[in-house]
């Protein structure tokens, strides 16, 4: 017991060095502009550690970057709710950074 106790801690600290790593990564690629290749890496971290505001509150950022570039209306209207959801998702998931979440939500007007 004691032994599989310790292969779940030993998982559980692998996982979150890994979403550190994603959104660590994630944020170098934002720095640069290269905000199709964050979201990716947003997303896998999401994936890992759903409901995690910061990571939400990211998420929405890059949707958001990407309707600038988007070709079509219908585009960046899909883009423009993916950045409205995941802000939403963000201060819902931690209702005490909501001036961070709203920030984010006034970007996207």
């Amino acid at each position: 017991m004691k032994a599989l106790a310790f292969i779940l801690i030993c998982v559980s600290t692998l996982c979150a060095q890994r979403v550190e790593e994603l959104v660590t990564a994630g944020d170098a690629l934002d720095e640069k502009n290269r905000n199709s290749e964050a979201l990716s890496l947003y997303l896998k971290a999401d994936a890992q550690k759903q409901n995690d505001d910061e990571i939400l509150r990211r998420l929405s950022k890059q949707h958001a970057q990407l309707m600038l570039d988007a070709k079509s209306a219908s585009e960046k209207r899909q883009l423009g709710e993916k950045a409205l959801d995941a802000a939403q998702r963000a201060v819902t998931a931690n209702p005490d950074n909501k001036q961070r979440a709203r920030a984010t939500l006034k970007e996207l007007q």
